[in-house]
Order: C-alpha cells, then sequence, then structure tokens
C-alpha cells in the first residue's frame, strides 16, 4: 500500500463542469431547500470532528500505520487466533 494516497481529478472536475453545476444550484436557491436533508450526515461530520476523528494523529492511524488485515495476512500464527462473530475461527 502507498505511503501516499493520491485520487486521480475527474475529468467533469478538470473540465470546470462540477463547479460550473455547483454555482448554477447556489445562485437558484436549490442547496438551500435541501438543506434539512442533510441533518444527519453533518451532525456524523460534527460528532467526529468532537471526537478529534479528523485530527493529524487519528489520520496519520488511518493511512499510514499498518492495517490490521495486513498484519493478520503476514503473520501465520496469528490467524489462529483470529476472532469471527460466531466464535474462534477454525481452518477447514
Amino acid at each position: 500500500m502507498s505511503q501516499i494516497r493520491y485520487r486521480r481529478t475527474s475529468l467533469r472536475t478538470a473540465l470546470g463542469i462540477a463547479k460550473e453545476e455547483k454555482r448554477i444550484k447556489s445562485d437558484l436557491g436549490i442547496t438551500a431547500l435541501l438543506k434539512p436533508f442533510r441533518w444527519w450526515s453533518n451532525g456524523k461530520h460534527k460528532l467526529n470532528r468532537g471526537v478529534g476523528y479528523y485530527s493529524l494523529e487519528a489520520r496519520l492511524a488511518r493511512h499510514v500505520l499498518p492495517h490490521t488485515a495486513t498484519i493478520w495476512e503476514e503473520n501465520p500464527w496469528l490467524k489462529y487466533a483470529r476472532k469471527t462473530s460466531h466464535g474462534v475461527h477454525r481452518e477447514h
């Protein structure tokens, strides 16, 4: 896994189509009309900000440090101790 995550720019963004659509929606007031329907996702983001999910340390832990799945794959002894939803994992 790469240390740096990079997303390629989409064709819509590169051509300016997405920005123009956003400007049109803003001018027509569609964004303001739909604001009440975004309360759930906005609340989740607000909660995540409050607990530090977007802090530098948390982002490093999520994206740079080794993931748990990688640890299980690299160490054959740990796969026998892995838990599943119904108890201890058994090899078939």
